[in-house]
Order: structure tokens, then C-alpha cells, then sequence
């Protein structure tokens, strides 16, 4: 479980030590302000702010505060979990034959998405580190679809059929709001996005 998560009966949930989860979503922010992780590097290394990490002791983890070093902050930033996603045999071992006999090795860091096993949970926000991820190995995963009685062939209807729903609970929110409804067919921020409306149209937070 990477820094800033938990496992909590049976769900994996933000780790409820607020320093570990200011610490992680100071990181995210801090890379959005200079879209770089070199300068995101040194501006937690140069005033000496430590960074939360997993450590083995006493045959667990354990999280611990240190210095930061430029493969940690590489690491979270390019972590697939933090984006809301499970990702398994990035670096599959593969039989090659070499010197007359064959032997394994593991190939390169494959993309996320190349990954053989990559589920994405599209309810999770990576920059607000929000919400938790309830569901974060293909068992488990397979373990819901086999408990809804939803098929392999089946799944992409099922989703597409959940999708419709979740959009059509969000219109009729908004119009039970009376807010306008706004259907994003491009990458934005959504974040500047949503201040840039609350600005037009004088929405305060409470």
C-alpha cells in the first residue's frame, strides 16, 4: 500500500494520520504549481521537509517521515494507485534464450495501461486525493462481478449501462440545483475549471 493509504476491514481508505495525507497531497499540488518532479524535488529537499514512506519492521510496514529523495517524489507522482487505479506485472519476467540455455529476466517498467493487469476506478481524484478505493485487486474485482452475476461478455454493457446511470443521477441533480450541466468532451482542469465558474457566478464555500 503505497504512503497515504490503509487497509481497513476490507476497504482501503486514506490513512487517518493527517501529516501522511497534507504530506501526499502537498506533493500533487506542488507538481501542478511547477509541473516539473525536479522542481517539485527540491522544493520539498531544499527548506528539509520530510516526506512520508513505507518501511519494514517487525515484519510489516510502517511509515516514517525522512528527507525526500528524487526517486520517491518520481515514484508517487507516477504511482497508478494514486490516479485510482490497480496495476499488476508492470515488469512480467520473460524467457529468453541466451548462451545455449534458457533462463529468465524481468523486462522493462511497461506503462500503467500496458500493464497485465490494469483496473481503474473512475470515481477517485488523484489531485484532491480524495475518496478511497474500495475495490484495488482483479480478485477482488472478479469477486463483485461473479457476486452481481455479471459475465465476461456482458461487462462492457454493464458498464456502459452504470456509466448512463451515474450520468443521468448527476443531471437531475443539477437541475434540482439549477445549476447548469456541462458535459467536458476534452482534457481540462477541472479544478481551475470549477473555480473559473464559481468565480463567474459568485459561489462561495461555506
Amino acid at each position: 500500500m503505497p504512503p497515504g493509504y490503509v487497509w481497513v476491514a476490507g476497504e482501503v481508505v486514506k490513512d487517518p494520520n493527517l501529516r501522511v495525507q497534507e504530506a501526499i497531497q502537498l506533493v500533487f499540488r506542488k507538481f501542478r504549481e511547477t509541473w516539473s518532479i525536479r522542481k517539485t524535488f527540491r522544493w520539498f529537499r531544499d527548506p528539509n521537509i520530510e516526506l512520508p514512506v513505507n518501511r519494514p519492521h517487525s515484519g510489516k510496514l510502517v511509515v516514517v517521515f525522512q528527507p525526500p529523495r528524487p526517486s520517491f517524489v518520481a515514484s508517487v507522482l507516477h504511482n497508478a494507485f494514486y490516479a485510482g487505479a490497480y496495476c499488476w506485472g508492470r515488469r512480467p519476467t520473460e524467457a529468453v534464450w541466451q548462451e545455449g540455455r534458457l533462463s529468465k529476466r524481468q523486462a522493462s517498467t511497461r506503462p500503467a495501461e500496458d500493464a497485465r493487469v490494469f483496473i481503474r476506478d473512475p470515481c477517485f481524484d488523484r489531485m484532491l486525493f480524495r475518496g478511497y478505493l474500495p475495490i484495488m485487486s482483479g480478485w477482488q474485482m472478479a469477486q463483485f462481478f461473479n457476486s452481481s452475476g455479471i459475465r465476461f461478455r456482458d461487462l462492457e454493457p454493464s458498464l456502459v449501462d452504470h456509466a448512463e446511470r451515474v450520468k443521468r443521477h448527476v443531471v437531475e441533480l443539477a437541475q434540482h440545483q439549477k445549476r447548469p450541466f456541462q458535459y467536458l468532451q476534452e482534457k481540462v482542469r477541472k479544478e481551475e475549471l470549477a473555480r473559473e465558474i464559481a468565480a463567474r457566478d459568485q459561489i462561495q464555500e461555506d
